[in-house]
């Protein structure tokens, strides 16, 4: 089956293949902007001082006079053209990189067959596509079923890759995507930098979660996220905790002065300036102050802090195979599903577990299927029913038949053939 039938499926489960490198490439611009406006800035500022400098004076002057502002403009713009030229590789990269995972995925869901589609899935899955190749030649299957089965395999892969990297498993997340051919379109730096602040702030290290807050302070602030100031009351407490009260208050004043009104009402403001006022003493009230000292609040930072990631890059909170695995489980699981370990129903199974809580499948038309072959019962293979309940397919009955007797294969037990009823569904 085509992807491109099936729009909803591309949406739900590749939208973060192309929307996770255009905000890369988007913070990317907007921090070399930012760099460029900066630097305007100083270039004005240095030629205005150097400008007024020379205006004063009708008469030459000495070189030595204006060199040392001539050197400092030269240095600033040597500086300058080394960060613009790594700032537009680093866009062109982002660029490139946003370029060709579109590209991918229209060629995976493209129906028409082209040689380029075929060559670029050869490239990126040689394995797999020359295992398909050589199949194909004795099944005679089209080169562009071929390059949709290799698309499909790899894609499953790269969902594998993503769920690791989510869990955190990285090394493993690495070999896949490097077996796979899916290096490309993996969000590793991403997960890797996740993964660096949340452990920082399991260590009560709020270093590198500043450093993660000034990166991406824009983007932050056009969400209306309150994760900086969560930050910042937790350094505050620190202060407190560590016994330098003035410095916490001086924090306090730089970081929470132009505060909006609404951060202030539901947010733990009022609660530090309370902290701030009591101080560390014995006896203080267990609520609103003494939250702040818990540790359990580093668990809520790191939580706060996974959702704010998850909305900068647009990355959504269930990996695209968890969907998948959750909507096949679903897709079997029946109101009659129960645990059991010998049963050959995936669900109720090994996989019980992950499908409790999940809905069950909407069937208008039943399905019976003979639970020794897995082949449907109905005119051609119809049910039939052991005297002790069990009911197979008359295919299995016939195959399972010796000298007129039968073997139950789930319970061994062993019938006569004149035992067997047939069994009608109504």
């Amino acid at each position: 089956m085509s992807l491109s039938g099936d729009l909803n499926e591309v949406n739900c489960l590749e939208y973060g293949l192309l929307k996770v490198p255009y905000e890369l490439l988007n913070k990317k611009f907007r921090a070399s902007q930012k760099t460029i406006d900066q630097y305007n800035y100083f270039f004005k500022k240095d030629g205005a001082a150097l400008e007024n400098k020379l205006k004063s004076k009708t008469a030459p002057i000495p070189l030595s006079e204006v060199a040392d502002d001539v050197q400092k403009l030269y240095a600033r713009m040597a500086t300058f053209q080394a960060e613009s030229e790594k700032a537009t590789s680093e866009e062109i990269e982002a660029a490139e990189n946003l370029l060709q995972r579109a590209d991918y995925l229209k060629q995976g869901t493209s129906d028409i067959p082209t040689e380029r589609i075929v060559s670029n899935v050869e490239r990126l899955y040689s394995r797999t596509f020359q295992h398909e190749s050589n199949r194909a030649t004795t099944e005679g299957t089209s080169s562009n079923s071929i390059a949709q089965e290799c698309f499909r395999k790899q894609r499953l892969n790269r969902f594998i890759t993503d769920h690791l990297l989510r869990a955190g498993y990285f090394a493993t997340a690495q070999k896949l995507s490097e077996y796979a051919g899916t290096d490309f379109s993996c969000h590793k730096y991403i997960f890797h930098v996740a993964k660096q602040v949340e452990e920082s702030l399991a260590r009560k290290d709020l270093s590198i979660c500043l450093n993660w807050i000034t990166d991406n302070r824009s983007k932050l602030h056009r969400l209306n996220s309150t994760f900086e100031t969560e930050v910042r009351i937790q350094q505050c407490v620190e202060l407190i905790r560590n016994g330098r009260k003035l410095d916490a208050i001086n924090s306090s004043k730089s970081f929470f002065g132009n505060l909006p009104a609404k951060q202030w009402k539901e947010g733990n403001l009022l609660s530090l300036f309370g902290l701030l006022g009591l101080g560390l003493q014995d006896g203080i009230p267990n609520e609103p102050y003494q939250k702040l000292l818990n540790d359990d609040r580093y668990d809520y930072l790191i939580d706060l802090f996974r959702r704010e990631n998850q909305r900068i890059f647009q990355i959504s909170s269930q990996s695209p195979f968890s969907a998948c695995l959750h909507a096949g489980l679903a897709a079997h699981k029946t109101p009659h599903c129960r645990r059991n370990a010998a049963s050959k129903c995936v669900v109720c199974s090994d996989l019980y577990d992950l499908a409790e809580g999940l809905p069950v499948a909407h069937a208008s038309n039943s399905r019976l299927i003979c639970a020794a072959s897995g082949e449907p019962l109905n005119e051609e293979n119809q049910p039939m029913m052991l005297p002790n309940g069990r009911v197979y397919g008359e295919k299995s009955i016939h195959r399972l038949t010796k000298d007129r007797e039968i073997c139950c294969p789930r319970t061994n037990e062993v019938f006569s053939v004149d035992d067997i009823k047939r069994v009608y569904v109504l």
